[in-house]
């Protein structure tokens, strides 16, 4: 759902059923430029033919059309993003002039005003909740300790624990966004700060496990029931008392070097994205090696490894995994790219998380990333740089075991 959105004439319901004029997407503060791909990937395909994206937190703006996604010049002042309308109405009004002004408050849906034309601001939907919810204690752990279910309003988690409860209503789906489904799947926050260890999650938070099955008072998606809709379950039934506490953490600046980027953008089709329902093809004797899976990483022919179908948000969650602190993407490249690097598969593995993640020890000096990884990089005009970051911390303040029901 956008923001705001502009439409010729006043929209006949509260919810607009046909494609608006323009929309505006506004990014949250820790959304990445594969949010915003999201964003506009949604607002074509309900035929929007005008698309932006303002990023109030960097006073950036970009514009959709003609199959590219660009930056555009904007007047950058302490509260507002100023677009000269007539890029912002360019081939729909030439001859006006002045600037369309976006405030960039700090709250959920920040205020846009418009000199021309008739700004229709979408009515907030009513928030689902669950009818039925049923908490039982888990007797016996499924395969891989525990499992999780979600149909159209229903959900079935089985033998989870609060804090994964928590780690799921507050860091994976936090504001009821599905992961992205074109490969590159992760969610709206670092890595590390993904992995946290939650302050006051001790004894029967992490070891006591529940089974919960519900069911949704109306159509609602397996995100919103796992974050929004969860967290207010949390509250009721856990008693849950919670707080965010913003530190200062070691992390790592994802820049573009001296030059142009020495790789390509992957060309439409060329890596094959894999969904839930849809596993990867079983490659048959004598067979050709089939497409490289978007987001993956394979060994190369000529060696080193190819990450395919990567945007540079995606290259920095495996960049984190790997180098033991986050890495944010600073390069402001927006597209999806063909990446080799001269790397082996183990230089890949998982390292153990750097002590700026955990959740009582001081920050560490910034320090500049040792092994093969920052030769790597160079080789493609790309460059990590330490750096210091303010990230938040989830603490519990109380908790209660819930009744079974």
């Amino acid at each position: 759902m956008p923001d705001v959105c502009v439409t010729v004439g006043r929209p006949g319901t509260p919810v607009i059923q046909a494609p608006p004029l323009i929309v505006i997407g506004i990014l949250a503060r820790h959304d990445q430029p594969a949010d915003l791909l999201q964003k506009v990937a949604e607002y074509q395909a309900f035929g929007v033919p005008h698309i932006w994206v303002i990023d109030p937190w960097h006073k950036r703006a970009f514009q959709y059309g003609k199959g590219n996604l660009e930056q555009v010049e904007t007047a950058l002042n302490a509260d507002t993003v100023e677009v000269p309308r007539e890029a912002a109405f360019d081939g729909l009004w030439p001859s006006a002039v002045g600037f369309a002004t976006l405030t960039a408050i700090r709250t959920p849906i920040p205020l846009l005003m418009l000199a021309c034309g008739l700004v229709s601001a979408q009515q907030p939907a009513i928030a689902p909740k669950f009818e039925v919810f049923s908490i039982k204690p888990c007797t016996t752990a499924p395969r891989g300790g525990f499992d999780g279910r979600e149909t159209a309003g229903r959900l079935h988690l089985e033998c989870f624990t609060l804090d994964s409860l928590i780690h799921d209503a507050y860091l994976t789906f936090p504001d009821g966004k599905p992961l992205p489904t074109n490969g590159l799947m992760m969610p709206p926050v670092p890595y590390w700060q993904w992995r946290q260890d939650i302050k006051g999650s001790t004894g029967w938070i992490k070891s006591d496990r529940f089974t919960i099955d519900a069911k949704a008072d109306g159509p609602a998606i397996g995100a919103m029931m796992r974050g929004p809709m969860m967290q207010q379950v949390l509250k009721d039934r856990f008693k849950l008392l919670i707080h965010r506490e913003p530190r200062p953490v070691a992390a790592y600046e994802l820049t573009v070097a001296k030059g142009a980027p020495k790789f390509q953008p992957a060309a439409e089709g060329s890596c094959l994205v894999l969904t839930p329902d849809k596993p990867p093809p079983t490659r048959q004797p004598g067979q050709d090696a089939p497409r490289p899976i978007c987001g993956g990483t394979r060994v190369s022919p000529t060696g080193g490894v190819d990450l395919a179908g990567v945007s540079m948000a995606f290259l920095c969650w495996r960049l984190s995994v790997v180098t033991g602190r986050d890495v944010i993407d600073q390069t402001g490249l927006t597209g999806i790219y063909n990446v080799h690097l001269n790397l082996t598969m183990n230089d890949l593995l998982i390292s153990p998380r750097s002590p700026s993640v955990t959740s009582n020890n001081p920050v560490p000096e910034a320090s500049e990333p040792t092994g093969n990884i920052p030769s790597a990089l160079r080789k493609v005009g790309l460059q990590l740089q330490p750096a210091k970051i303010t990230a938040d911390f989830l603490v519990i303040d109380h908790a209660e075991k819930p009744s079974a029901n």
